[in-house]
């Protein structure tokens, strides 16, 4: 639906202006300890909205498929932009924008053998044209000095899509079956995460020393970024897939490079012929998927 389609597109720009600034913080706070202190910033605020919206009962969780919701946040927020930090510390914001983009053809297919989520060959052309939009626009940026690739490093930015593809398909899955709305069910994801990274913080016998990053400046970025990314961006995210399958909300959400070269061009980069190539490419496959999901 276009709602749907709308929440994926809103969710890519803000998480977009968020990776930024958790590319800043990167280098004062462990990807680990970024990613609980800004799970934990957005979990109290979605607990305020549910409560405030429908009461205590709203954080009764529904069952085997609210147990699901919990598993993809552990799958998808816990793991998934843990590895996703790591690798933007080493490789940089485009690099690891675009091994997001396995996430979108990993839920599709996913869900295609999992969910019985069949696709037109329409919508599957559309999903494909926005792969190869955006890879072509993001291909099109020369490489950032002082960045490396090493195989290392580009395992952390493929676990990350394939974790986050993976909590997807989980999160849409249970979603779709329970009486939650979009910000109870991403509360109920956001637990499962916190509660992930808390076990593994404890079996490492590491606190979580949020005042030692205090005075380094990565924290404020931190919260900010969880702000407007983890909370608004996790709410986008659900009102997506609960409207749209799995495959389709990714390669929506997958758009964020777009947004990236939208910015920089703003900041005066001259962007070159195959950046809006690419990018033309991608609002068409955009555009064809909206006509299969209406």
């Amino acid at each position: 639906m276009v709602t749907g389609m709308a929440a994926a597109l809103a969710a890519a720009f803000v998480w977009t202006l968020a990776t930024r600034l958790f590319h800043g913080a990167g280098q004062d706070m462990p990807p680990l300890e970024m990613n609980a202190a800004k799970g934990l910033t957005a979990l109290l605020l979605f607990s305020l909205v549910v409560a405030g919206g429908s009461g205590p009962g709203a954080f009764s969780l529904p069952g085997s498929e609210g147990a699901l919701l919990l598993l993809s946040g552990a799958v998808g927020i816990g793991l998934g932009d843990t590895a996703y930090f790591r690798a933007l510390q080493q490789l940089g914001t485009r690099r690891v924008l675009l091994l997001e983009l396995l996430a979108a053809p990993f839920a599709a297919l996913v869900g295609w053998f999992f969910l019985d989520e069949g696709m037109a060959w329409a919508a599957m052309t559309g999903l494909g044209l926005t792969l190869a939009g955006v890879a072509l626009a993001v291909l099109s940026f020369p490489t950032q000095p002082g960045r490396g690739s090493s195989g290392r490093s580009v395992l952390w930015g493929v676990a990350a899509a394939l974790c986050q593809g993976l909590g997807i398909v989980m999160a849409r899955h249970a979603f779709t079956r329970t009486p939650l709305d979009a910000s109870q069910a991403a509360w109920w994801r956001l637990v499962g995460g916190e509660l992930l990274l808390v076990l593994i913080l404890l079996w490492r016998r590491q606190p979580l020393a949020v005042t030692t990053y205090a005075g380094r400046g990565g924290l404020p970025k931190v919260l900010a970024a969880a702000v407007l990314g983890t909370f608004l961006g996790i709410w986008l995210q659900q009102a997506a897939i609960s409207q749209l399958q799995a495959g389709v909300a990714q390669t929506l959400l997958a758009t964020a490079p777009l947004f990236a070269m939208g910015l920089a061009a703003l900041t005066g980069r001259r962007l070159g012929l195959p950046a809006v190539a690419g990018a033309l490419l991608a609002l068409m496959g955009v555009a064809l998927l909206a006509s299969q999901s209406g």
